[in-house]
């Protein structure tokens, strides 16, 4: 079914009394259907139509709804990977830093504390 440009919910039903709809109510009209039976068969194909495209609107706003949320959650996850990364690599420089410069990161001890007089 081809996607559909407008939402169906939305649309009204169309006036099938007027000239712009009077060839269709004419191949309906026969013997035992009259005009006003040939309007009310339009109007009901119109509704049978509208219900079958308002439910392609809904699932297709559903599918929709559903691969935004997939999409935001997988660019989430990617982004808590990647803040995960950074956050490794600067553990992993600040280990390597103080690998390198051990004496600028040697514990110094309050020797203040621990002389008496």
């Amino acid at each position: 079914m081809p996607l559909l440009a407008e939402n169906p919910n939305l649309a009204v039903i169309p006036d099938f009394k007027t000239n712009k709809y009077a060839q269709a109510g004419a191949q309906l009209t026969n013997k035992a259907i009259d005009e006003q039976h040939a309007i009310r068969i339009l109007a009901n194909l119109w509704h049978i139509q509208n219900e079958a495209d308002n439910h392609h609107w809904a699932t297709r706003v559903q599918e929709e709804t559903q691969a935004a949320e997939i999409e935001h959650r997988c660019i989430q996850e990617d982004e808590d990977q990647h803040c995960q990364m950074l956050i490794a690599e600067q553990e992993a420089a600040i280990t390597e830093e103080r690998k390198k410069n051990k004496s600028k990161y040697a514990l110094v001890r309050n020797i203040k504390s621990h002389l008496t007089w």
